[in-house]
């Protein structure tokens, strides 16, 4: 630690951050799962959402089966394949994905751990490929994580006042309680209807988007199937 400059105080509050978040997701709060819970319950959808948990949501990964799983979820996966099927079919295109594709993922599966931390960093691959493309303060830096889309509550919050009927009217469709919680979605219907957007917290309206792209898929998918 006091080799990579931190200190014990930064450690140990990382440390047990790190493990309250796995102990909550194990339990799979159910405010935080959208999904009608009959459709999860017929489908043994949380049998194997916790199996997965118990052996991929771990700081250290212990052996190969984990370091599998880490690098590639055949859940998420089969979703993301199932989606860009049906997307590909209705509009009348293939859709290719360079980072899904099978030798891609079976190089990356081959790969010796070393590689993960090559020069002593994590994220080794990455930050080698990029020397002399990104600045070495960005490169050399471990104590700072980026976030994927880190203005994304804020162009929410500014673009809400144009699409929020749209948004209202799409998760208040009564074929959407067939698939998700109908519990969470009269409440998160109730907070797009009646809160101010700076009084909407970022949790709900990461969830209340989720609905709404998944109200806009059935949508899609409706309308090519009645052509």
């Amino acid at each position: 630690m006091r080799k990579n400059h931190i200190s014990k105080k930064r450690f140990i509050k990382a440390f047990f951050a790190e493990v309250l978040k796995k102990i909550k997701r194990r339990r799979l709060e159910d405010e935080n799962i959208l999904t009608n819970p009959e459709l999860i319950k017929a489908n043994r959808t949380d049998r194997d959402m916790r199996a997965f948990l118990s052996v991929s949501d771990n700081s250290y990964i212990q052996n190969r089966k984990q370091r599998l799983l880490c690098l590639y979820d055949p859940v998420a996966e089969n979703q993301l394949g199932m989606f860009d099927t049906i997307m590909g079919l209705l509009h009348g295109i293939i859709i290719r994905d360079p980072t899904k594709d099978k030798r891609i993922v079976e190089l990356c599966a081959k790969l010796p751990p070393s590689c993960m931390v090559a020069g002593g960093y994590e994220r080794g691959q990455v930050r080698t490929f990029m020397e002399g493309y990104v600045p070495e303060t960005i490169l050399k830096d471990i104590h700072h994580r980026g976030e994927q889309g880190a203005d994304y509550y804020f162009r929410v919050r500014k673009y809400w006042g144009t699409y929020k009927d749209e948004v209202i009217k799409a998760i208040s469709h009564p074929e959407l309680l067939k698939y998700v919680n109908p519990e969470i979605a009269e409440n998160l219907l109730s907070i797009a209807k009646n809160r101010e957007i700076k009084d909407i917290t970022d949790e709900d309206i990461r969830k209340i988007n989720v609905i709404y792209s998944f109200a806009l898929f059935m949508k899609t998918g409706k309308e090519q199937s009645d052509r």
